[in-house]
């Protein structure tokens, strides 16, 4: 039976992964006359997300294990994800964006707690988890700046 820690590693990939196509979608359909600095804008926060999602992925198989990484439950979690930051306008993907990226923190501060009560922590994979944590935040820089 997977843990909390086992939930939560894989609800990482997932969001990064969520983000990426949250932003991508946004990149692709948002319309307006600030098109192109919006079109500019998502291209920026989803091209970060992939980088983010790969340096992820390739640390939990290389720290814990790929099973973080199963297709068919990633997908399940997205499309949790997905209904949890519903948009379809130019402002619903700034707010929920912004709320995304705050509960993405969130979920990172709990990982660091579960996985330093199990002493399963490295300094590597705390300094992913910061780094994660510090291109969100310039993310949310981006995402309130435009709105």
């Amino acid at each position: 039976m997977p843990s909390d820690t086992d939930h939560l590693l894989v609800l990482y990939i997932s969001y990064l992964r969520f983000l990426y196509n949250f932003y991508q979608n946004a990149h692709w359909t948002i319309k307006g006359l600030s098109f192109y600095s919006n079109h500019k804008l998502f291209e920026h926060l989803y091209q970060n997300c992939q980088e983010y999602a790969d340096q992820t992925a390739e640390k939990l198989v290389g720290t814990f294990s790929s099973l973080y990484l199963d297709l068919k439950v990633n997908t399940e979690s997205m499309l949790l994800l997905t209904s949890k930051y519903p948009a379809e306008s130019l402002n619903d993907y700034l707010e929920q964006g912004l709320k995304a990226e705050q509960d993405f923190r969130k979920l990172l501060e709990g990982i660091k707690e579960a996985l330093s009560a199990q002493d399963s922590y490295s300094l590597g994979f705390d300094n992913l988890l910061a780094e994660n944590a510090d291109e969100s935040e310039k993310r949310s820089y981006f995402l309130k700046n435009s709105l």
